[in-house]
């Protein structure tokens, strides 16, 4: 009963309506701003991706493979 009564009666509404309106207060005049700076950033195109390090490797594997079979190749002659 006692914490119905601190939270859910008038009191606590007018407590929630104060603590409300300190916060707009406070952030109120800086919303229109944080709002238009996030609208513009969606806006912008994403970053590029960083480019790949996998290319470099896939050549060396590849280079590697075909000395491989060149030198193996050698051996049976």
């Amino acid at each position: 009963e006692q914490y119905i009564q601190q939270n859910i009666g008038p009191k606590a509404l007018l407590r929630d309506l104060a603590k409300t309106a300190r916060v707009l207060a406070r952030f109120g005049p800086k919303l229109p701003a944080m709002v238009e700076a996030q609208l513009i950033g969606r806006n912008l195109a994403p970053p590029a991706p960083p480019p790949s390090r996998l290319w470099p490797l896939v050549w060396m594997a590849v280079g590697a493979a075909i000395a491989g079979a060149a030198i193996w190749g050698a051996r049976l002659f």
